[in-house]
């Protein structure tokens, strides 16, 4: 199921779709964030913290509908928006408690990583755009230069990887979530690094299939991640720094 839709930028489209791998992930973003917003009426109500408690709750909708419209982009301007918006939303929360120097340290170093993904976002697609003549998730034929799909793969890896929380890309990853409300944290830990598979996934979809590195590549990371997370989970004391380093390794 696809949608076009008039775009505010002349001589771009804006195009959303639905397919059984959006499906997939939307579920997760749907249940963990939807009991999310039940727990934070209880946690963090604005009557008792008036001095952020709606920015939390305002923000916390955005990233839901954010998330949503990642799922749902299907050219790349919807695409590189909704992660924009995904990103900046989740720092205001995770510096929901900007008064603790600690936690403005997290929320700057989520937001300086945050940003590197969205250049490589942007690197992905203009370099796809050069191969194809659409900027958004178009099939690249076989007879292009191999050197331009290995440079297309290696900027997904890189980008949705950190988003992942992949090791040695994954350094955002324990402050932010130490220093997030803990329904934010379960939101990190439950979807959002998911969106870092779901991005590789569809990204690596429209490559046509790769040399046998690629796949030794992916499995270097994973195998290399899988051992260093859950060897760090086993030292930590901090709850909340234990399960990022857990959701990694689960990554």
């Amino acid at each position: 199921l696809r949608l076009d839709l008039p775009s505010p930028f002349p001589g771009l489209r804006s195009v959303l779709g639905v397919d059984a791998l959006s499906a997939w992930f939307a579920v997760p973003v749907l249940v963990v964030g939807g009991l999310g917003s039940i727990f934070a009426t209880a946690y963090w109500p604005a009557r008792r913290h008036p001095h952020n408690g709606r920015r939390l709750h305002f923000c916390y909708g955005l990233l839901l509908a954010s998330l949503v419209f990642i799922l749902l982009a299907r050219d790349g301007t919807s695409f590189l928006i909704a992660w924009e918006v995904m990103a900046l939303t989740n720092f205001f929360m995770v510096t929901i408690e900007e008064n603790d120097l600690e936690v403005r340290r997290a929320g700057w170093l989520y937001l300086l990583y945050s940003h590197v993904t969205i250049l490589g976002l942007f690197a992905f697609f203009m370099l796809q755009h050069q191969l194809t003549g659409a900027l958004g998730f178009e099939r690249i034929a076989a007879a292009a230069p191999p050197g331009a799909r290995s440079a297309i793969f290696l900027l997904a890896l890189v980008a949705f990887g950190i988003k992942a929380g992949a090791m040695p890309l994954h350094s955002w990853l324990p402050p932010a979530h130490a220093a997030a409300p803990s329904h934010v944290s379960a939101v990190m830990s439950g979807v959002l690094l998911k969106m870092g598979v779901y991005g590789l996934l569809r990204a690596t979809a429209v490559l046509p299939p790769g040399p046998l590195s690629w796949a030794a590549v992916v499995l270097a990371i994973g195998g290399l991640t899988t051992l260093l997370a859950i060897t760090f989970a086993l030292s930590q004391r901090d709850l909340k720094r234990l399960l990022a380093y857990s959701s990694s390794e689960n990554i």
